[in-house]
């Protein structure tokens, strides 16, 4: 028999992610049959050696002792777990599903009830675990969280900390895709207070990247992500390859959302090698997609659609179900701009997963943002530019992707440059003649230095006295539009912008806001706010109502009762908004005959009809 460590020691080691140390104490070679505590030492070898990557090696050393050996239930569950993340890993979906399928269906046996309290719980924990990871990773989001919830349950009955940990991170991963954002920030928080206390490095740091991932994403961590997600990357360990290009696909997404398209074309580039290397299929999918979405936003159609259906041609329909969601929605885009190639399409839309009701509103706030920037009303507009999502500007413009274009804003110094994925804002140092020069040189033709003088300043042409001022306009003018200074074109006979250039003024973009009526929340969605019964009076006029209500005031109707009010201080508290905002959100509401106003000034209160 060999001397090897003891079981609690390397129980320890495995619970704090020390999978070479457990490797280096017992070796890599299997367990003799006859040693004391084999199966205990070979669970740890055969989850160490998954997690390092030695799948093969792992699956030989388990059917080598299930097939000699009478083994435990308990030895059975914790291999196959250990193997089922393998398979996935590899993507071997088959094998994974028959791994987890064979752990539940041991649940039902008879011989499973005599067992002591402990070794039961752990059965269970390992068994629901594992569905609960298979669930996730085809996108079934609500059968995970559900799962992960009994496995969590079993966990905390046994004091299992390693099992809470991985229970914890997983429904907290349901629950944000699921909508629920702050209550899934809330179990991986936990989580990660566990991980800190077992002193598992590896977990710690995988919570911490998903967190900060997470709170980009719902836009929780609004103005300063993209620091926030650089840092991160800076930070990780340069072998840590696949949470590095975790955090890189976030920060590409939050750079095409704030018209930032060269610096995400960059990140692209950085993090190919990373995904393609290592071959990770399920990043590869979200860095093709991230591709595509670039190729469309330059007006690369056909690159795209070329993108999208080799990206798809290697999905598995019954298991990247997901995915397979985000890949037809840009497929569907695609389709519609080689129909209409200015057709304006929304730039991103919330996740179709998402349950969006009463309980949740508000949660995901870049997923409110999404749906604001569809609907595209003028308010809409300077408040999504004051956030620094410039990338959504164009749709809410109506500019086509692929376009080049200079809005020319109504506000002193306003100007907004787009080009492909690059959207710039200009708010200072456009001056009016500066717009007046810049609407002139508009057109085919070039305009001649006489025509532009007499025009902008209505100054006589004298070259002596105004081509220096002349020089100094087109000057500022190309400081102005910084890389695409070389859109203002000279030639013997004068200036132009160049061709592929659009010039849109304010006045022409105004049938656009008023145009839209796109609604913020999907009937099905009104529904739940309205209620279904259509007897109720109030109910038609809600829905009539719908689309020119924002969130907080569907939700306000939804919860305030009958006999209950609620004042303009109180309501902006509940919502974290101004109080001007909150007049106006319950002005409207009275205005539009759907609440009561009650009393004067600072008294006045708002009830439900």
């Amino acid at each position: 028999m060999l001397k090897l460590p003891a079981i609690t020691d390397l129980s320890t080691y495995f619970y704090q992610g020390k999978y070479n140390d457990i490797l280096d104490s017992i070796g890599r070679s299997p367990i003799p049959l006859n040693q004391v505590g084999v199966e205990s030492y070979s669970t740890f070898q055969v989850g160490s050696m998954v997690f390092l990557g030695e799948f093969q090696e792992a699956k030989i050393i388990y059917e080598r002792i299930e097939n000699a050996i009478e083994t435990s239930l308990l030895f059975k569950t914790q291999c196959r777990f250990f193997l089922g993340i393998g398979c996935v890993r590899r993507s071997d979906y088959g094998g994974a599903a028959r791994y987890f399928s064979h752990n539940l269906k041991e649940l039902n046996k008879k011989y499973f009830l005599n067992i002591t309290t402990e070794e039961k719980n752990e059965i269970i924990f390992y068994s629901y675990q594992g569905s609960a990871f298979f669930r996730f990773f085809k996108g079934q989001f609500i059968k995970a969280k559900t799962l992960s919830s009994l496995a969590y349950t079993a966990a905390f009955e046994n004091q299992f900390i390693y099992g809470q940990i991985l229970s914890l991170d997983l429904l907290g991963h349901s629950l944000c895709l699921l909508g629920y954002v702050r209550r899934g920030i809330y179990e991986l928080d936990r989580a990660l207070t566990l991980a800190k206390k077992l002193g598992n490095g590896g977990v710690v740091t995988a919570l911490n990247v998903y967190l900060v991932r997470f709170r980009a994403h719902f836009g929780l961590d609004q103005f300063n992500s993209v620091e926030i997600l650089t840092h991160a990357i800076h930070s990780l360990s340069i072998n840590d390859t696949y949470s590095r290009a975790e955090l890189y696909l976030e920060l590409i997404r939050q750079l095409i959302l704030r018209g930032r398209g060269t610096e995400a074309q960059k990140q692209l580039e950085a993090v190919g090698n990373i995904i393609y290397v290592h071959e990770n299929k399920r990043q590869t999918a979200f860095f093709n997609l991230r591709c595509a979405q670039l190729f469309l936003l330059k007006g690369e159609i056909y690159a795209a659609l070329a993108l999208i259906v080799s990206l798809r041609n290697n999905l598995n329909s019954k298991v990247d179900i997901y995915i397979l969601s985000l890949v037809d929605e840009l497929e569907n885009k695609i389709k519609i701009k080689m129909n209409n190639s200015e057709h304006v399409l929304p730039l991103e839309t919330r996740d179709q997963i998402f349950v969006v009701n009463s309980i949740n509103l508000g949660e995901d706030l870049m997923g409110d943002i999404l749906d604001r920037a569809q609907i595209g009303t003028i308010k809409d507009y300077y408040e999504i530019k004051g956030l620094g999502l410039f990338g959504l500007l164009p749709q809410i413009l109506g500019i086509p992707s692929g376009f080049s274009v200079i809005y020319i804003g109504p506000s002193r110094g306003e100007l907004v440059i787009v080009n492909a994925a690059n959207v710039i804002c200009v708010d200072k140092g456009v001056t009016g003649p500066l717009k007046k020069l810049l609407i002139l040189l508009d057109g085919k033709e070039y305009k001649s230095k006489d025509f532009l003088v007499s025009e902008v300043w209505n100054y006589h042409y004298n070259p002596l006295l105004h081509d220096n001022l002349l020089h100094a306009s087109i000057g500022k003018l190309r400081n102005i539009l910084g890389e695409f200074a070389t859109w203002i074109e000279w030639s013997n006979e004068g200036y132009r912008l160049t061709g592929q250039v659009k010039i849109v003024k304010a006045k022409e973009t105004e049938h656009t806001f008023n145009q839209k009526k796109e609604t913020l929340l999907n009937p099905i969605i009104v529904d739940k706010f309205c209620g279904a019964d259509e007897t109720n009076a109030i109910t038609p006029m809600i829905k009539q109502n719908s689309l020119e209500l924002n969130i907080r005031q569907l939700k306000l109707i939804k919860t305030l009762k009958t006999g209950e009010f609620v004042g303009v201080s109180d309501y902006a508290k509940r919502f974290r908004i101004c109080n001007m905002t909150a007049c106006r959100d319950l002005s409207s509401l009275h205005n539009k005959g759907l609440m009561l106003r009650i009393g004067k000034g600072r008294a006045t209160v708002y009830g439900v009809r």
